[in-house]
């Protein structure tokens, strides 16, 4: 029994996991560039931008690199639908998902004088600091 353990230990350790890293990969992408738009919302937010930005590009460029070179199936309902770009240029499709990643806006206060605020509520409540 224990080497039938041992064994089964050893095949999922050694078990290929490549289209779950990339899935993660991208879902982390999305969530670092969301809340970078909702650090672009508020004062003073723009070094908090930029580090999500920064990991949230390369995340996503990588994950857009492994599909652009067949590694992963070009349409993927684990991911969110904007890593699903009809491009080959990994640069591009994540210029367009940092554009995408404001709509977030699109539930945002009506007034525009309340948006600082509704922004920091947002990166605050999405837990955003701790990524």
């Amino acid at each position: 029994m224990n080497r039938l353990l041992l064994v089964a230990f050893f095949l999922l350790i050694g078990s290929p996991a490549r289209a779950t890293d990339y899935d993660a990969m991208a879902n982390k992408s999305w969530a670092f560039m969301t809340c970078a738009a909702f650090a672009n919302g508020m004062p003073n937010g723009g070094t908090e931008r930029d580090r999500l930005f920064e990991v949230g590009y390369s995340l996503g460029k990588q994950y857009m690199q492994a599909v652009f070179d067949g590694l992963l199936p070009e349409q993927n309902d684990k991911v969110p639908t904007w890593y699903e770009f009809p491009t080959k240029n990994a640069d591009f499709a994540m210029g367009f998902i940092w554009a995408r990643s404001f709509d977030v806006f699109k539930d945002g206060p009506e007034k525009p004088e309340d948006t600082f605020e509704w922004a920091r509520g947002q990166f605050e409540s999405r837990n955003c600091k701790y990524l």
